[in-house]
């Protein structure tokens, strides 16, 4: 067949090509370099054919794009460039290929600035966008790429089908993200869980266990506990421990190791799950998190199951308990868990100087670590015991540390270096201020981050739950532990050590203070790996993906599970059973399941600086079934200053529902009631958020009441629809209240709407709604005279959406019009009908 030339200036396939697979190239050789990786043909070639079974295609798409799409090649082969690297930076701090599920906490500001901004300053960025932006733009004259070309990727589809992947290698190595994220996409099922019932493994772990005699000593007149939580802290970073485990790494905390000499090591504690708020759930509330992928515990506790944790014991007890975070403790709903576990003080980053440096994450870990102890010892010097738990941020990337310090080591070693440093301090001047001699301190982490430098890809993947953990106790005890333990043993342990074991028979595990006996099954999780684990009292670790897939099994050293030894052995059905038993029964908080009702309850106000864009809630999941309504209460009140809020839900990193720059001034409040179906999906994990942005030097904003229930959904004629009910409090009734024949269709309007305002001027709020039928964006804008307010709506078919738009209006005529966005030529082609108009006024 002759070939069919291009006219001159089309795109070079072939260039078009290098443009899309050299930056997945360079990402792919920095992870070698930066994970030490020995090359292997089996396992890296397997990557590499992943890399080139997406690259093709995606070239062959923009070099067969019309002339008037061909500039949508340069930005979409930067966007694409610039996911890898994300990705590159996320595999470097967890380990694994970014998931597509938590897309929702990755948008929220706090994670944004935190983290997201910082990957663009890396020195990578331009490296990986040097071949995007420089290969793309070159034309020449070229045959046009045939359909046949298409059999190369499908040949390498077909071979990484039957080319298993090998779990002993790391999974980035012989995956690409994208088809990591399909297969996580197609195969979002629930697992078969086995019989619960008939394991009595499972009940035993499920049950506290007080048997044993006592191998540390239990408080022997009132005593104060600190908890410090260092994020992403592991065992394997005190080189004691990591000494008995055989584990060598460049991240050591050797101050902090030093403290345990005199004092006590454990070192074989397994941290059940990653997620801080999972591991913060696990410690102080004597439970199993939830192993599945799910709504985590402490979500659940604000949705109002109960659970009564070991700070509300202690405060019932007369302790004074505080949860001090540098951070936003609305990311993970962390201030609403801390309210319901019963801390009474609750300090975030609000309560603490920027520090130096500072990122959205919080301070330095010196800054906060400095007041934090000063908080304390002005404790120590009231009458009342206390409970202060210090968690903190400067550990997380992009790691906060004064430029000055350590500048010879990498950035990860030097934010581990620095936190030690700044607990050595704090210790330091606990010791020399007294509040040693009857204080507790307990050193440890909410989650482990992992030992980067071991070779073997599944014990790396195993040291992400590697807990550490030193006690420095008031009363005489040195001593070296070596039996394994869990993090949701600590609250059982603090009881016991009190002698309070009475308030806590619903707290499961074994006290860390006697020596029970070894016949105890841990199962954990790493939902940021995709990875659960059964571990068997002989050492024997059964390894799973989430639906019970690509397993693994073998034999490890039982008193050194963390350790290089490992024998591969066949995987046994029963032990995989027995691991999603696991998973059912700790779907469950305590004995109550999960609810229905999630509440975010504030009782202080939230100030933001002129500027600031800060997400008041969000950074958790929210679960909703098939066929489910959410419901939305929300009352929100202006303390002073003058600004807007938002309030979304979003679906895997695209909007659900979206009401767009609510007013928000001193003295007055928005109530808004919402609701919204599911009736499309299977199964949704959704992100609730409310944002305020002041328009004034300062403003602040207090939620009175924040709500969201799934309940049964309502029928409308004969089907169910998106149903939005607004209601606003302090704006009077709509002024203007029409229905429209204006339509919207990819082909262009048809019509529009228009109406004479005779109000005074000033600003009103302009209510929007519209009828869908099919999907597809669709932009609105309001104009009067030289004022233009545009925005974008998005409606499933069937649905209807509203947009609420302040706009300072001005008597005269107002008009709406009605355009798929990307007109004249959407690539999704919308259909849609103004239902309605209605402004509103403030109420005098």
């Amino acid at each position: 067949m002759p070939e069919t030339q291009r006219p001159s200036g089309r795109w070079s396939p072939l260039l078009l090509f290098l443009a899309v697979w050299l930056p997945t190239l360079i990402v792919r050789i920095r992870l070698w370099i930066e994970e030490d990786v020995h090359f292997s043909p089996v396992v890296d070639l397997r990557g590499l054919a992943a890399d080139l079974a997406l690259a093709i295609p995606l070239a062959l798409f923009f070099a067969a794009l019309p002339a008037r799409r061909r500039w949508l090649a340069g930005p979409l082969v930067a966007v694409w460039a610039l996911l890898q690297h994300a990705n590159a930076e996320y595999v470097l701090s967890n380990g694994a290929e970014f998931d597509y599920r938590y897309a929702g906490l990755a948008a929220t500001p706090t994670f944004v600035f935190g983290s997201i901004t910082a990957v663009l300053w890396s020195w990578w960025t331009p490296a990986v966008l040097a071949p995007a932006l420089g290969l793309w733009p070159i034309r020449e004259t070229k045959p046009r790429p045939e359909p046949r070309w298409l059999l190369v990727p499908l040949a390498l589809a077909a071979v990484l089908s039957v080319w298993p992947a090998n779990w002993e290698h790391q999974g980035w190595r012989q995956r690409h993200v994208v088809m990591v994220n399909l297969h996580t996409a197609l195969s979002h099922r629930p697992v078969e869980y086995g019989d619960s019932k008939q394991y009595r493994e499972v009940e035993d772990a499920l049950t506290g266990d007080l048997s044993g005699e006592l191998i540390l000593p239990q408080a022997t007149g009132p005593r104060n506990i600190v908890v410090v939580l260092l994020e992403g802290f592991t065992g394997g970073h005190l080189p004691s421990t990591a000494a008995y485990h055989d584990a060598d790494g460049a991240v050591t905390m050797p101050l902090i190791d030093a403290m345990g000499d005199d004092n006590v090591r454990f070192h074989t504690v397994v941290h059940q799950q990653r997620q801080s708020n999972r591991g913060n759930y696990a410690m102080f509330c004597g439970d199993y998190p939830a192993l599945d992928s799910g709504s985590p515990k402490a979500i659940a506790m604000t949705q109002g199951a109960e659970r009564r944790c070991f700070p509300q014991i202690l405060s019932d007890h007369g302790y004074t308990t505080a949860f001090m975070h540098p951070g936003n403790l609305q990311f993970m709903s962390f201030d609403g868990f801390a309210a319901k576990a019963g801390y009474s003080d609750i300090f975030s980053i609000d309560h603490y100087s920027r520090g130096r440096p500072h990122n959205a994450w919080g301070p330095d870990d010196g800054t906060f670590i400095r007041q934090s102890t000063d908080r304390i010892l002005a404790y120590h010097q009231e009458d009342e015991p206390f409970l202060a738990v210090l968690f903190t941020t400067g550990t997380h990337h992009p790691y906060a540390v004064p430029a000055e310090f350590e500048p010879q080591l990498a950035d990860r070693a030097r934010a581990f270096a620095f936190a030690d440093r700044a607990v050595q301090d704090m210790m330091d001047r606990l010791r020399e201020n007294g509040v040693l001699e009857d204080t507790l301190v307990i050193l440890t982490s909410d989650e482990a981050s992992g030992i980067k430098d071991i070779e073997q890809a599944a014990r790396k993947r195993l040291s992400q739950s590697w807990a550490p953990m030193v006690w420095v106790m008031p009363e005489p005890a040195a001593a070296e532990i070596s039996a394994p333990y869990l993090s949701s043993d600590l609250s059982l342990s603090l009881l016991d050590y009190l002698q309070l074991t009475s308030e806590g028979p619903h707290f499961v595990g074994r006290s860390m203070l006697r020596n029970g006996p070894a016949d105890r099954w841990l199962a954990f999780s790493n939902t940021l790996l995709r990875r659960s684990f059964l571990l068997s009292p002989d050492g024997s670790l059964l390894e799973c993906n989430r639906v019970g897939e690509d397993c693994s099994f073998s034999a490890l050293n039982p008193d050194q599970i963390f350790g290089p030894e490992r024998e591969a052995l066949p995987v046994e059905g029963g032990r995989k059973d027995l691991l999603f038993s696991f998973f059912d029964e700790t779907s469950r908080v305590g004995d109550t399941a999960r609810t229905n009702h999630f509440e975010f309850h504030r009782k202080r106000a939230f100030h933001l600086q002129k500027g600031e864009y800060r997400q008041l809630f969000g950074g958790q999941f929210i679960d909703l079934p098939k066929d489910k309504d959410l419901e939305i209460a929300l009352h929100v009140e202006g303390e002073f200053g003058d600004g807007t809020m938002n309030v979304g839900v979003s679906d895997r990193g695209g909007t659900f529902l979206k009401m767009t720059a609510l007013p928000l001034r001193a003295g007055d409040s928005q109530v808004v009631n919402l609701r919204m179906v599911n009736s499309d999906r299977e199964y949704r994990q959704l992100v609730f958020g409310i944002r305020g942005r002041p328009s004034s030097r300062r403003m602040a904003m207090r939620v009175r009441k924040a709500t969201l229930d799934v309940v049964e959904p309502e029928e409308h004629d004969g089907r169910v629809v998106l149903d939005w009910q607004p209601t606003m409090a302090g704006w009077s009734e709509p002024l203007v209240s029409e229905l429209t024949e204006a339509e919207c269709t990819g082909d262009g309007c048809s019509g529009g709407w228009s109406a004479t305002y005779d109000g005074p001027p000033e600003a009103v709020m302009i209510e929007v709604s519209v009828l869908g039928e099919s999907l597809g964006p669709l932009r609105l804008v309001l104009r009067q005279g030289n004022l233009e307010r545009s925005r974008e709506l998005r409606i499933r078919s069937g649905g209807r959406g509203i947009l609420m738009v302040p706009m300072p209006l001005q008597p005269g005529e107002l008009h709406l019009e009605m355009m798929p966005s990307g007109a004249p030529e959407p690539r999704l082609r919308p259909k849609a009908s103004v239902d309605g108009v209605r402004i509103y006024l403030p109420e005098r």
